[in-house]
């Protein structure tokens, strides 16, 4: 058997010839397309995660934050509270300080495309400082905007924050500052307990309570709590993953309770009222001139003209207890109670307005022992007449 001769021909592959210059270039085109891939998954990663602009964490959520108002009626004053909060939850759900609304009273939530809401507490810590409350949109199945939540443990001292709110009265909503992280966490000692926080430098005031900070990427990581006082550059906000369980342990739990679903004011009898636009005022006469005035949401003395009782209705409540303003459909006392009416017990409880007690607050009490399916009995009075009637309790939205 002959030895076979060793060719140095290059080998052929089809058309292809191949040599060690194109296995060359051949390796040189892999090795570009893995470095073009890297390079583009570096970009992608790096628009994903990167630091957001204070414009940019401002645009992504400043339609989630809201103003809040508490507005407590007394029988010569009004005493108004400003606040602010932030939406987690779609279906109205907003977190702001306990302290923001400790003072009971009408609660007015006013969202940044100009719309206003009646909210609901539906839970709150003093310890903690935090409370819920939940507003209902006309629009069925409409949603509105949320933030993000973060963590302040992901922090770091010098780290970028925002802080959006409203500092002093509504005027001044949606006020944006930027700082940075003073301290990731401060511990203090408050009623005996630790008590973790946040300091940063942004400037904020008194409104700005309950408010959110953000953090660099756009995510809430506290609720702002105070300002502390005489120190400029020394703000305190909770941290969110303190409260996030209790936060939507309320959430989970309003959810499962029955609602009354009927939106209006407390009212005193004989009392006589203005209202507009989902206000209520106490008027009141001068005696000296025989005007009639009232005092707005400013504490500001307005006199009740002609021009003024146009846009609004004026009345003398012919009943002490909640003054229907709406009914939602969803709700069993749809078809039952009409515009106008006057609960005046609920369940058996007769309805006082007085320094501690407010009729819709009671309600909202009663409520929490009870399930949807539960009947219950009203009273009210239509047009002069009382009237006894039961209605069936619906889940909540």
């Amino acid at each position: 058997m002959s030895k076979k001769e060793i060719s140095n021909e290059p080998i052929y592959y089809g058309l292809y010839k191949l040599t060690s210059k194109n296995r060359f270039w051949k390796v040189y085109a892999i090795v570009l397309s893995v470095i073009l891939l890297l390079a583009i998954a570096a970009g992608g990663l790096y628009l994903i995660f990167r630091p957001l602009t204070p414009p940019e964490i401002i645009g992504k959520n400043a339609s989630a934050v809201v103003a809040i108002e508490t507005h407590t009626y007394g029988e010569d004053s009004v005493l108004v509270g400003t606040g602010s909060g932030f939406i987690v939850d779609g279906a109205g759900y907003i977190v702001t300080n306990q302290h923001v609304i400790s003072r009971g009273g009408n609660v007015s939530v006013y969202t940044k495309d100009g719309k206003e809401y009646n909210a609901r507490v539906i839970g709150s810590d003093a310890f903690y400082d935090v409370a819920v409350l939940k507003i209902f949109s006309d629009e069925e199945n409409y949603r509105f905007p949320t933030v993000e939540l973060g963590k302040a443990t992901d922090l770091t001292v010098g780290e970028q924050i925002v802080a959006i709110g409203t500092p002093q009265e509504r005027a001044y909503g949606w006020t944006s500052t930027v700082g940075v992280v003073s301290s990731a966490i401060r511990n203090f000692i408050e009623y005996g307990e630790v008590k973790r926080y946040v300091q940063f430098d942004a400037a904020v005031n008194g409104g700005n309570s309950g408010g959110p900070i953000f953090d660099s990427r756009g995510r809430v990581v506290g609720i702002v709590e105070k300002k502390v006082v005489d120190n400029e550059g020394m703000g305190l906000a909770i941290p969110i993953e303190t409260v996030r369980e209790l936060i939507f342990s309320f959430i989970d739990d309003d959810r499962s309770k029955p609602q009354f679903g009927v939106e209006g004011v407390s009212v005193k009898k004989d009392v006589e009222y203005f209202t507009e636009d989902d206000k209520i005022y106490v008027i009141r006469l001068d005696e000296e001139t025989g005007t009639k005035y009232f005092l707005d949401e400013n504490l500001n003395i307005t006199e009740l003209t002609d021009d003024i009782a146009v846009n609004g209705e004026v009345f003398i409540a012919e009943a002490t207890g909640f003054k229907a303003s709406s009914v939602f459909k969803s709700s069993g006392a749809y078809g039952i109670l009409e515009v106008g009416d006057i609960v005046t017990g609920f369940d058996g409880l007769e309805l006082v307005y007085d320094d501690v007690n407010y009729p819709y607050e009671m309600i909202i009490e009663r409520l929490a022992s009870k399930k949807a399916g539960d009947i219950v009995e009203i009273v009210f009075v239509r047009n002069g007449e009382t009237i006894t009637d039961s209605i069936k309790l619906t889940p909540k939205n």
